[in-house]
């Protein structure tokens, strides 16, 4: 929990980081924050958001738990680090996949709020589709964090379908 907490604030800081900086952009540029949304469309829009916000986040994750040490800076101070479950070398495409379904929660909810914002703009009443989506993206950070804390092993689903483990 507590490397966890640390990558959060890690990555929490970059999220706000990245804020300001697009902030002064905008102001700086055009004068002011300009409807994104209405300039790309609901699509360009996510495509900026998964550009600058998620994908450099699961670079990080990526990057961080490939090198040498295995682990992000959270897990460096926690003193654990991630290895493969079948006790064969770490491999790339483990942890590829293991940050895929890390963020997917994450950028499944990103698409819907996009469209949120798209009807709410657009003065249209939000399709179920989209609010029940929103739903089922609030529970799944829920489900991770129940895996997590009931296993034994204590492998979340992203250690799961990667074939790999938290070790100290």
């Amino acid at each position: 929990m507590i490397a966890s907490l640390i990558d959060f604030c890690v990555i929490a800081s970059y999220a706000l980081c990245l804020f300001g900086v697009t902030l002064a952009f905008y102001q700086f540029a055009f004068g002011g924050i300009p409807d994104v949304i209405g300039n790309l469309g609901v699509n360009g829009a996510h495509v900026l958001g998964f550009v600058t916000l998620t994908f450099p986040v699961g670079l990080y994750l990526f990057l961080a738990e490939t090198s040498n040490r295995h682990a992000t800076f959270g897990k460096r101070v926690a003193k654990i680090k991630v290895v493969s479950k079948n006790k064969k070398p770490l491999s790339k495409k483990q942890i590829l996949v293991r940050t895929i379904i890390k963020l997917l929660p994450w950028e499944f909810a990103h698409t819907l709020i996009y469209q949120i914002i798209y009807y709410s703009n657009n003065n249209t009443e939000t399709p179920l589709w989209v609010m029940s989506g929103l739903y089922i993206a609030n529970i799944l950070p829920l489900l991770y964090i129940l895996t997590i804390l009931l296993r034994k092993d204590h492998a979340g689903p992203h250690d799961l379908v990667a074939k790999t483990i938290v070790v100290t």
